[in-house]
C-alpha cells in the first residue's frame, strides 16, 4: 500500500488506520471505514500503474519505438498513463462528493 502521503493530490491511508491517528482528510472523514475500503484499494493501483508505465516506456526506448515489441510497450505505457489520469480525476470527484455529503449531514 502507498504510504500516508499526498499522491496525485489525494491523501491515502491504510484501511486499518485509525482516523484519529492518521493525518489525512479522507481518513479523518471516515471514508475508508466500514464498506468504503474499496476506495482505498482503487487508489493503490496508481503507483503500480506509474511503475508499469515507466518500465514500458523504457522498454519501448530500448527495443526501439519502430519495432513491433517497442510499439506494443509504447502503447501499453500510454494506456496506463491514461488510466491513471482518469483514476485521479475520479478519485478527486469522489472526494469532493464525499465532502459535500458530509457537509450536508452536519447542517
Amino acid at each position: 500500500p502507498p504510504p500516508d502521503s499526498n499522491a496525485g493530490g489525494l491523501l491515502w491511508c491504510p484501511p486499518s488506520a485509525s482516523s484519529s491517528t492518521v493525518n489525512s482528510p479522507l481518513c479523518q472523514s471516515g471514508a475508508y471505514s466500514g464498506g468504503n475500503r474499496w476506495i482505498w484499494s482503487a487508489g493503490t493501483w496508481k503507483p503500480v500503474n506509474e511503475t508499469l508505465a515507466a518500465a514500458s516506456q523504457r522498454a519501448a526506448e530500448v527495443l526501439g519505438a519502430a519495432t513491433p515489441a517497442g510499439t506494443r510497450f509504447g502503447v501499453a505505457a500510454e494506456f496506463l498513463l491514461l488510466v491513471n489520469a482518469s483514476l485521479g480525476q475520479i478519485m478527486e470527484q469522489w472526494q469532493q462528493n464525499q465532502n459535500e455529503r458530509n457537509a450536508g449531514n452536519r447542517s
